[in-house]
């Protein structure tokens, strides 16, 4: 176990930096954004639409940890596709953040009533994240969707990983809605980001020269 952990310690120190800039890129931009003129950019003939079905609030909190522990996964694998999603995900963060700036926009949440433990978490969810300035594009769906990427097409990993990662991912990207946390319009621009994102990381050098850092750290651990 020790020895797995120094061998992946580089990787985990990396991902925590990615940590970070979504941090700031989520939370940070609040500081900027905060007293903003914010805008509806529902489209109303699809939003109306959606019901509200409070157990998918248990999808919307369960993918916190997946985030972080599902790309893990990857490291068996290629290492190369661990570094090209975080390359992935690091644009994706700044570029969300530029956006959430440029673009802050808002939802208007429905009143739901504490008559049962569901509604209870989605009011405690609704309390503990506003409603404004950072929502397009979800990051929720940007994250889920680039989980699912850094494992599509990655042919040693098993068939049965990919299609749960992949369900997983609409799943998240459904609860974004049907909790009334986002737009229909949120979830397109989440997953659009994220196959732009990867795109670029695959062409880009980055995460080979990470790689190389690694390698060498290793070779100083031995």
């Amino acid at each position: 176990m020790l020895k797995t952990l120094k061998r992946n310690s580089f990787a985990i120190t990396c991902q925590l930096i990615v940590v970070i800039i979504q941090l700031l890129a989520y939370s940070g931009t609040r500081l900027i954004n905060g007293n903003m003129n914010s805008y509806n950019i529902a489209i109303d003939i699809i939003d109306n639409n959606i019901p509200f079905i409070n157990w998918f609030i248990i999808i919307y909190i369960a993918c916190y940890p997946w985030w972080y522990v599902g790309p893990l996964l990857v490291l068996r694998y290629n290492r190369k596709r661990y570094y090209e999603y975080l390359t992935s995900a690091a644009i994706g963060y700044i570029i969300a953040g530029i956006i959430y700036i440029v673009l802050p926009t808002e939802i208007q949440r429905p009143i739901i009533e504490n008559d049962s433990f569901l509604n209870m978490v989605v009011n405690f969810i609704y309390k503990m994240d506003t409603p404004a300035n950072n929502l397009f594009p979800s990051l929720h769906c940007f994250i889920s969707w680039n989980c699912y990427l850094c494992i599509r097409g990655e042919k040693e990993v098993p068939t049965y990983y990919k299609i749960g990662y992949l369900i997983f991912a609409v799943l998240v990207c459904a609860s974004t809605v049907l909790v009334k946390q986002h737009f229909f319009i949120d979830i397109i621009a989440g997953v659009v980001l994220a196959e732009l994102t990867y795109y670029i990381a695959k062409k880009i050098k980055l995460p080979n020269k990470l790689i190389n850092i690694e390698k060498n750290k290793i070779k100083e651990l031995v």
